[in-house]
């Protein structure tokens, strides 16, 4: 039992400081209250889409994606877990475009770059 009741506390006081950081935005001291509360409770399906949610705020789209399929995994049932999975695909989507978007701005960059250089060498030469 008294193991039992130090799980409480520990989870008691991670929830306290989650609520506490979220209320002054900060998102990785979230991250690391909701992962002691995990660890005390890696059953529980809205730990893990908090911590989804506070990794999708940090910018973590790959660690959000894996809470928020997680926490899907745990209650199947849960549409708001569903909820959270799709935001999650979807701002991994929108960085996957992103990434993309920059290769082919960079791709004609250098293309651009590469024939003013050529044209630049031809003029030298004719003159």
């Amino acid at each position: 039992m008294e193991e039992r009741q130090q799980a409480v506390a520990v989870h008691g006081a991670a929830r306290a400081e989650y609520r506490e950081s979220a209320a002054q935005g900060n998102m990785d001291e979230c991250v690391e209250a909701l992962s002691r509360s995990i660890a005390v409770n890696s059953k529980c399906d809205v730990l893990h889409r908090s911590r989804a949610d506070c990794h999708a705020r940090l910018g973590a789209a790959e660690r959000a994606l894996a809470d928020a399929q997680r926490a899907a995994s745990l209650n199947p049932l849960g549409s708001r877990n569903f909820f959270a999975l799709g935001r999650m695909l979807q701002q991994r989507h929108a960085v996957e475009k992103a990434a993309a978007e920059t290769a082919a701005a960079a791709k004609g960059v250098e293309e651009r770059a590469a024939a003013a250089a050529a044209a630049a060498a031809a003029a030298a030469a004719a003159a």
